[in-house]
């Protein structure tokens, strides 16, 4: 497969970079802004935010997705937001960690989470996890809110951290201000892959996609299998 190249940069600017977006994700942002959700191409929308009851029936419908195709014991959440994946999880009787850059989110919403160390204030180019610690690795929504120049490291690190499965919806097609990597989903494929410690599972991958969009049409799915721990 033809390897995708991205734009090098020096440290100081990823560094600059990296602290101009991430300034982005404060308390306001998780309690103002709306998703758009399309209903399968009919003229209708509706707007809701993060803290929405229908926002956290996703997270449920999501951690059903999670338990009907993999199997697991231990999961990390990356970019957790307000901890809706995390908390459901821990009902389910897994043993879960979660990461997210903003410290906001984790002091307004999940005080408690981080006091039990359940959750942690990371980025995904640095995990603060051993290799091979997490059966499955989910992020969702992540990757294109992480500068380009920092895909690469994320890329590693994921799978680095990951045991059995890295499990990933990237939105591909919403470039706005909180979204400054947006690629097509073959360049996502080439990134990944060129980590050399994945399989793509595309079978997987378009059997679950094409079920989830039945119910929510803007999720986009990735799946690979570790297939090297050293």
């Amino acid at each position: 497969m033809k390897s995708t190249t991205i734009p090098t940069s020096s440290r100081q600017e990823r560094l600059k970079v990296r602290k101009q977006e991430r300034a982005k994700y404060t308390k306001w942002y998780f309690e103002n802004m709306y998703w758009v959700e399309d209903f399968s191409g009919e003229k209708h929308y509706r707007k809701f935010n993060y803290s929405d009851p229908t926002h956290e029936k996703r997270f449920v419908y999501l951690t059903e997705i999670l338990e009907k195709h993999f199997k697991f014991k231990n999961i990390l959440d990356v970019g957790c937001g307000m901890g809706h994946m995390v908390r459901n999880l821990l009902k389910r009787c897994y043993k879960v960690k979660g990461v997210d850059i903003s410290q906001d989110a984790i002091k307004f919403f999940m005080p408690d989470l981080a006091k039990e160390k359940i959750v942690s204030h990371a980025g995904v180019e640095k995990l603060p996890f051993k290799n091979n610690q997490f059966d499955l690795v989910f992020c969702s929504d992540v990757m294109e809110h992480i500068p380009i120049s920092d895909v690469a490291d994320s890329i590693k690190e994921l799978a680095r951290v990951a045991r059995k499965y890295l499990v990933l919806t990237i939105n591909l097609d919403h470039p706005y201000e909180y979204h400054p990597t947006i690629l097509p989903r073959k360049t996502w494929w080439e990134l990944f892959l060129a980590n050399g410690k994945l399989k793509h599972s595309k079978h997987l991958e378009q059997k679950i996609e094409k079920e989830t969009k039945r119910r929510y049409n803007e999720y986009d799915w990735f799946v690979f299998k570790k297939i090297s721990t050293q």
